[in-house]
């Protein structure tokens, strides 16, 4: 990849394609895989505080997230 003077996959699909499909695509796949690994961590993150704060790390259900916003004010 070097030696064509292309970096990313995205660079050199799109030299051998129309390039704004590829660019859309490879965007689009980006921020999917951004948003799956920003999900994962934030589920680690609660599970932490709760431990820390000794609270049990419990998926919430649709009530439990009402409550905890009404007594976080």
């Amino acid at each position: 990849m070097r030696n064509r003077s292309r970096f990313t996959l995205a660079d050199v699909v799109a030299a051998r394609m129309a390039e704004r499909p590829v660019r859309t695509a490879v965007g689009t796949s980006s921020v999917t895989v951004s948003v799956l690994y920003l999900v994962a961590q934030m589920v680690g993150a609660g599970s932490l505080v709760a431990l820390l704060l000794g609270g049990r790390a419990t998926r919430p259900g649709p009530g439990r997230c009402a409550g905890l916003t009404r007594r976080l004010g």
